[in-house]
């Protein structure tokens, strides 16, 4: 398997960290994991939008540098979708354990892959974006959606 800094490079392609500048702490399946929810959630959306007989919009990756009062070399993964986006109002809650994942909300070709007992109040599907959030925050990021 791939070491997380291979699977980002992979991932951004040229736009990748060559380095030590570009270095920060992580661990391996922790990166995977959040990369892995947050391509999830791009790609299912770009689903539902495209519908059963829809083209697929590709979904990009990109590292973007930049500088902040807490850090003298911040680094950003930009994951961009083509989907219809999420009211403001719901971005906060999607980052919650207790809030159903948006295919069992809207429905869409993905709906069933993604449907479980709805009866539970946390269903796993619900888990990775708020999981995510954790992770990423415990090493001293951020993870938010536009």
């Amino acid at each position: 398997g791939m070491s997380a800094q291979e699977y980002l490079l992979d991932l951004l392609g040229d736009e990748g960290p060559h380095d030590d500048e570009n270095c920060f702490p992580y661990i391996d399946i922790h990166l995977y994991f959040v990369f892995f929810e947050v391509l999830k959630n791009a790609l299912m959306t770009s689903i539902r939008k495209a519908g059963p007989d829809g083209v697929l919009e590709p979904v990009h990756a990109s590292l973007i540098s930049g500088t902040s009062l807490c850090s003298q070399n911040e680094r950003t993964v930009k994951i961009t979708d083509s989907g219809e986006g999420i009211h403001r109002e719901d971005v906060r809650k999607v980052f919650s354990y207790f809030y159903p994942h948006a295919s069992q909300l809207h429905g869409g070709p993905v709906a069933p892959a993604a449907a479980g007992p709805s009866s539970r109040p946390i269903s796993p599907s619900s888990l990775g974006l708020a999981v995510s959030r954790v992770l990423v925050r415990y090493f001293g990021g951020e993870i938010d959606l536009h």
